[in-house]
């Protein structure tokens, strides 16, 4: 009887920060904390965007701002995401292995004009799987 290598468990997901909005150019924001031996950071992007006038679909836009503190330092990173109905995507941290890291997004239309409904959420992995 051979063995079989064992697999490894998925890393368990943090969340930490979610926002939702509609009508009129929606706009919402998250601001959230990481707790400790962070791995990575994801941004969660979802929704409905029109632009009238025969516009057809708009892209969501999320800009984020990333503050990650190591020992005695702290490193600032910063994205701008845009695509379109739903993305997922990993914020750059100025750390490979942070304490702790303070995450902000602005998810709105990418286009003035759009009119629909988005939401987002925030969540971050261990370096440790826990």
């Amino acid at each position: 009887m051979t063995g079989s290598p064992a697999l490894a468990a998925p890393a368990k997901i943090h969340y930490i920060g979610s926002c939702q909005a509609s009508g009129d150019y929606p706009i919402c924001t998250i601001s959230a904390r990481t707790a400790y031996d962070v791995r990575h950071i994801w941004i969660r992007v979802r929704g409905t965007i029109t632009i009238p006038g025969g516009g057809g679909a708009g892209r969501i836009e999320a800009s984020t701002d990333n503050l990650c503190d190591k020992g005695a330092g702290s490193g600032d990173d910063s994205n701008d995401f845009k695509a379109f109905p739903a993305y997922t995507r990993r914020l750059s941290q100025a750390y490979a292995s942070p304490s702790a890291c303070y995450a902000d997004a602005l998810i709105s239309p990418v286009n003035d004009a759009g009119h629909g409904a988005l939401s987002a959420y925030m969540y971050y992995t261990r370096r440790d799987g826990r």
